[in-house]
């Protein structure tokens, strides 16, 4: 791998671009649609400044290309062959050597021994709540896409593999704790 590591933002517009030229808006505008927001940290704010690092870099290059409807000129960028190397091999190393990361739901777990368990009950059971609905928030963003295409398809399950695995382990979390406490729950 080259010293020119992408960040994971960095990669997500390389990505995008990747796919095909694009202006800052457009990129927006797909990382909305797909809700890659989901996954990774990248506020709409940061895009030209990280559009302006991967060019710097010399992994995309722009030119100015009239607005179809205004004629207004945009900067559409453009992949480089040097970028199109990084892209791979940032994709490569991210599929083989995945970064893990850690919520502070780990130290929640971790420091349960000093909760009263009816409170860890109630913030476990609310936590399962939101999750069970933001599943089906996102079940219900990919039926609305409409068209499935690979890989947009697979980011989506995995997601939901992760997410029903967790849910799992919740349910399983909230009996010990309804043993501990004394008070059964429907989690259904």
């Amino acid at each position: 791998m080259r010293e020119e590591a992408l960040t994971d933002a960095e990669l997500v517009i390389l990505s995008l671009i990747c796919e095909q030229p694009m202006h800052g808006y457009q990129i927006e505008q797909v990382i909305t649609q797909r809700n890659m927001r989901t996954w990774t940290d990248l506020s709409a704010s940061s895009i030209y400044y990280i559009l302006q690092r991967l060019e710097e870099k010399g992994f995309i290059e722009r030119s100015q290309d009239q607005a179809p409807t205004s004629g207004v000129p945009r900067k559409v960028y453009r992949i480089t062959s040097a970028g199109k190397t990084q892209w791979q091999e940032s994709t490569l190393k991210a599929l083989a050597q995945p970064k893990f990361t850690y919520t502070n739901f780990l130290m929640g777990l971790h420091n349960l021994w000093g909760i009263p368990p009816q409170k860890a009950l109630d913030a476990v059971s609310t936590y399962r709540q939101w999750l069970a609905a933001d599943l089906q928030r996102q079940r219900d963003e990919l039926e609305n896409l409409g068209t499935s295409f690979f890989p947009l398809d697979v980011l989506f399950e995995y997601g939901f593999v992760l997410g029903e695995a967790e849910l799992k382990f919740l349910a399983d979390l909230i009996t010990r704790l309804e043993e501990l406490s004394g008070e059964p729950r429907d989690v259904a």
